[in-house]
Order: C-alpha cells, then structure tokens, then sequence
C-alpha cells in the first residue's frame, strides 16, 4: 500500500487504432516476414462476399499475373513467327527472283510467289505524281475494295463507298515512303492525289517500283535498265499520268485528302 507521501500512481490506457497499425507496418515492413503465422489470422473480404486469407489473395493475384504474361508471351511468340515466315516468303522470292534465266522464269516466279507465298490475286503498281511539280513515282502498296469488307469495329461501310472507293494502305503520318510523302503534300495544299494502278506487269517494272530507288527518280527508267529496253507508256483517259501499255488492266482515280479509312479483313466475296 502507498503511503501518503509516495507519489500517486496515474493509470492510462492506449488505445490502437487502424492508422497507428498501418504506420507501424510501414515501418516495419518485414513485420508478417518475421511473424508468418500471422498470414493465416489476416483476411479480405472476396468478390463473393466470403473472406480469405492474405496468402490466398496473394496467390489469386500472382495466378492473375502470370495468366496476363503468358497472354502477352503468346501474342509475342505469334508475332515473331509470322515475322518468320513473312521474311523466309520474301526471302525465297527475292532468291528465286535472281535465279530466273529468261524474263519468262522471272515472271513466272514473281506470279507463282505472289499467289502461292503472299495469297494475293493480283499484283499491280500504283503510279502517282508530284502534287507540287508533277514528277512521276511507282510503288508496290496493298489495294482493297470496301465492297463486302468486315469493318475492324462493327460497322458498316457506307453502300456509295462500297460501290466507288478502293482502300490503300499507304503509310504517311508521318511519311513512310515516296506515296506517303506524295499525299502529305497533296493533303496540305488540299487537292486530290491523281494515281494509277496499273496490273499484271512486265516483271522488270514490279522489280523496280519495288526497289527503294531515291525519292525523286523515275522508276520507268530503272525498269528499262533492267530490261535493257525502253517501257512503253501510254496516257490514262481520264488522270494526268501515264502507265506501261503491257498492262492486263488499270484503274484510275484520286486521293482525297483526310478520306482515311478504318480497315480490318480484306473483302470476303468468292
């Protein structure tokens, strides 16, 4: 018993609130590492209402993880074999390309590539002017018609863009090649791009406008190098361009400026 002259005896109590733990876990960060069997008494409340244990939540959101990188390891695994093989199709046509003996072998390897390797029906040159100063340029790009194409969204195209518009894949934002720089212009100053596609070549031209020739030399002439003989030209009727009068077909028509287009699957008719 405390006599009357000892100092009185104050008793407290403290009182631990959620803020004073969380500090003190930040603090202490090692603190479930040094005591695991805590793990088994923290639980989280579920989606379902139900409560699991801190290990099992763990465990749930590291299975979450590892399902999205293996997703993203297959996407990437796909995509580096189609880049595979994508390089082994050119890499045989450019081989079997420069083991033609005749211009006949040259053409037959070149179609045979195209429809067997690549899977596309024709091959053509999309030829196209200078907005600026008119000079000519020749390129090799992918061409599709609208008509009964699966819109990557949903959607449809209009009927009118079915019926009067092809789609070209031609990279210019910013310009990945010659058309590219071609429609940067024509875009900027305003004005429709007057171009050409023009099919089924003398090989020598598909060779050329396939050749990164130096922006601003003629493709033509390098084809005709080639071919160790002038290629033929003839006026279009109703654009100011000329093409090749060896061509099975052409198709006339312009650019308009910022008409792009959301493309997904090519036309799907037989």
């Amino acid at each position: 018993m405390a006599g009357k002259n000892d100092p009185a005896v104050k008793s407290t109590e403290s009182t631990i609130n959620d803020e004073m733990v969380r500090d003190y876990l930040i603090e202490n960060n090692d603190f479930l590492q040094r005591n695991p069997e805590m793990l088994d008494h923290l639980h989280i409340s579920h989606a379902s209402g139900s409560a699991i244990s801190l290990v099992e939540k763990q465990v749930g959101i590291l299975r979450e993880r590892n399902i999205e990188m293996r997703r993203r390891l297959s996407t990437l695994t796909t995509n580096a074999r189609d880049n595979d093989k994508l390089y082994e199709q050119t890499r045989s046509l450019v081989l079997n390309l420069l083991g033609a003996k005749s211009s006949a072998e040259l053409q037959n390897a070149f179609v045979d590539s195209m429809k067997n390797d690549f899977q596309a029906e024709h091959a053509s040159m999309i030829l196209f002017g200078d907005p600026e100063n008119g000079d000519r340029n020749v390129g090799c790009y992918r061409l599709t018609q609208l008509w009964n194409a699966v819109h990557p969204m949903g959607e449809e195209y209009p009927e009118e863009q079915q019926k009067k518009e092809l789609s070209v894949f031609a990279f210019w934002n910013p310009p990945m090649s010659h058309i590219g720089l071609h429609i940067a212009k024509a875009t900027a100053m305003g004005k429709p791009l007057e171009v050409a596609f023009a099919c089924q070549l003398d090989p020598a031209i598909h060779l050329a406008a396939a050749t990164g020739v130096p922006f601003g030399q003629d493709e033509f002439q390098f084809a005709g190098g080639l071919r160790d003989e002038a290629v033929e030209l003839v006026q279009c009727e109703t654009v100011d361009l000329q093409v090749p009068a060896t061509a099975e077909f052409v198709i006339e028509g312009v650019f308009i400026p910022n008409s792009e287009t959301t493309i997904g699957n090519h036309s799907i008719h037989n």
